[in-house]
């Protein structure tokens, strides 16, 4: 991370590039190296803990808790150590229900039941412009969502897609990096078609 010009800098460099952690794919990383494991607590880290939460868990500190659960030891020792036995204030007992199989629903979890889903959104639309609780549920996968996740599960995407509110569907083009807008602009073409048909 480079920091921002100052005279010094100016002096001997032209330019200056502050690279921040968002910049760098580790989540893809994770999900390439750890496969499900990875996608599990990615989840949790978007969905269960806060923003303060997610300044205490690094990428590295995620990658070290993925690798704890996958040797069966315990997760706290994966959080950063703030001396005598104390560790980040971070609750690990949702990412533990998580890792054991529980309360979660993710775009693989859609995807397993992507009928019973579509009927509830579709429920979901004529009872509320807004939507219901499994609008908002299916939002926020599909929010959290990571390119190959979108990619490898398009069609349930676009299935799903066609049944939220269009305030919604806009939100998943605006600000979005160029090759998730891409896998958008592809859903949408899904979406599309799936009218056409009918």
């Amino acid at each position: 991370m480079v920091s921002a010009n100052n005279v010094a800098q100016a002096s001997r460099f032209t330019v200056s590039y502050e690279v921040l952690p968002e910049d760098i794919p580790a989540n893809q990383w994770l999900i390439d190296t750890y496969g499900e494991t990875a996608e599990v607590v990615l989840e949790w880290w978007k969905n269960d803990i806060d923003d303060e939460g997610r300044d205490w868990v690094t990428k590295r500190t995620l990658e070290r808790l993925i690798k704890l659960h996958l040797v069966d030891q315990p997760l706290e020792t994966g959080l950063i150590y703030l001396g005598e036995g104390e560790y980040a204030p971070i609750p690990l007992s949702g990412l533990e229900a998580r890792l054991a199989g529980r309360r979660q629903v993710g775009i693989r979890e859609l995807a397993a039941d992507v009928d019973g889903w579509e009927a509830r959104l579709a429920a979901a639309a004529r009872a509320a412009d807004e939507g219901t609780n499994d609008t908002d549920t299916v939002h926020q996968v599909f929010a959290n969502a990571e390119v190959s996740q979108l990619r490898d599960h398009l069609d349930v995407v676009a299935r799903l897609l066609r049944h939220l509110p269009p305030k919604l569907r806009a939100t998943y083009l605006v600000g979005q990096t160029p090759e998730k807008q891409r896998v958008w602009v592809e859903a949408f073409a899904k979406v599309a078609e799936l009218a056409k048909r009918g």
